[in-house]
């Protein structure tokens, strides 16, 4: 085989690819909840088709090069994503803490996975709750990274309050918020499922789950909320000497809920235990003995966020004696 003989289908094959990834690209940002398999085998089956077209029309082998291209980026991108979920699923195959009782219902992946809530909360996801949809919306990007970590924040006075504010004109989203609903009871709104990459933590979206505590615990809505006004335990936050006191039931709720969805994740968990630390870049969490912690604040990866430095210590002491960094 002469040079020539494998060089232009070389050249117009890695133009298919790329051709095929721009077409890709286009429909992840235009259309993200389509997923990321129809998204794939759209931009493949459109690209591949149109090259083979024009190849039969004109007689010309290089649109068949093109075609192969870019059914070859599809195939290769498409084994990778299958391969990277195969690292997040596999919830019912995890056994639960024994003892425990599923009483309840989680969303990962499409697939609906029993969890166990001890009693101290209520999941509503979405599809049981419109008011929580914020899949419709399309905030979020398709994942692909395995989720690794899950970065606390607070927000809104509610869920119901903080999935208004994330459906309004703010570009932010979350996968989860911990609150209050209308009866006062205990609640994790399930806005979204994981398997998107909400906007929850800016660089820091990447591999990670957002969840939010609902309510703001600063010192001018005491009244609001009736919870007693502490001393801030960080130095970090001079600004902010004093918050308000988080009720235990909430800070049960959300480890209870935090073991069961990294059992479901099939992820140890370890929540970090420098309540100081704090990581300018993804690169600098990853390389930092803070990126081997599952569960951080948003305080960890941004100087200018104090949520949640507030609680760290309550929820340490609540997931020991689990592996903490």
């Amino acid at each position: 085989m002469s040079k020539n003989d494998w060089i232009e289908p070389l050249a117009y094959g890695v133009g298919g690819a790329v051709t095929n990834f721009i077409v890709d690209h286009i429909l992840e940002k235009q259309f993200p909840a389509l997923g990321i398999t129809k998204q794939k085998l759209i931009s493949g089956g459109s690209v591949s088709g149109a090259s083979a077209a024009t190849a039969y029309a004109l007689d010309k082998n290089q649109g068949y090069y093109f075609a192969m291209g870019a059914l070859g980026y599809t195939a290769t991108s498409l084994t990778y994503q299958i391969f990277n979920q195969s690292k997040i699923k596999g919830a019912s195959s995890v056994a639960m803490e024994k003892g425990a009782v599923a009483d309840d219902i989680l969303i990962v992946d499409g697939v609906e996975e029993p969890i166990a809530t001890k009693g101290l909360f209520k999941l509503v996801d979405w599809k049981e709750e419109p008011a929580f949809d914020l899949e419709s919306t399309g905030k979020f990007n398709r994942r692909n990274t395995p989720i690794k970590r899950v970065v606390l924040h607070h927000g809104g006075y509610d869920p119901y309050s903080l999935a208004n504010i994330f459906k309004g004109g703010r570009e932010a989203s979350t996968h989860f918020g911990i609150g209050n609903d209308k009866n006062g009871d205990v609640i994790v709104a399930q806005y979204m499922d994981p398997k998107h990459q909400a906007w929850h933590a800016g660089y820091f979206n990447k591999g990670s789950i957002g969840i939010d505590f609902a309510f703001i615990p600063t010192v001018e809505n005491r009244d609001r909320y009736g919870w007693p006004v502490v001393d801030v335990p960080s130095n970090r936050f001079k600004s902010i000497p004093q918050v308000l006191e988080v009720p235990d039931e909430i800070l049960d709720a959300t480890v209870q809920f935090l073991k069961e969805l990294h059992r479901v994740l099939g992820l140890e968990m370890r929540v970090n235990r420098d309540i100081e630390a704090l990581a300018n870049s993804y690169e600098d969490l990853e390389n930092s003995e803070l990126g081997d912690a599952t569960v951080i604040g948003h305080h960890n990866v941004s100087n200018n966020r104090f949520d949640v430095f507030y609680v760290w210590d309550r929820l340490l002491e609540r997931t020991d004696p689990q592996p903490n960094v």
